[in-house]
């Protein structure tokens, strides 16, 4: 985009961006995974199960997912 309308315009123009809900991501998260039924017990235990919202956020899985 910058190159399509050169250096000097870019400088004035506003740039922003939006960023999702971290909280409203987790939670996203969570019910696709469940829907797919890829919810793990533990990071080393390959079956899946049904788990709380509560009990997989104390996983940590959201974060390595």
């Amino acid at each position: 985009m910058r190159k399509k309308v050169g250096h000097k315009k870019w400088k004035v123009f506003f740039k922003f961006a939006v960023v999702r809900n971290p909280w409203d991501k987790i939670v996203s998260h969570f019910f696709s995974k469940q829907e797919s039924n890829l919810l793990k017990t533990s990071r080393t235990h390959a079956s899946y199960i049904d788990i709380s919202f509560t009990d997989w956020i104390k996983t940590d899985q959201f974060i390595n997912d």
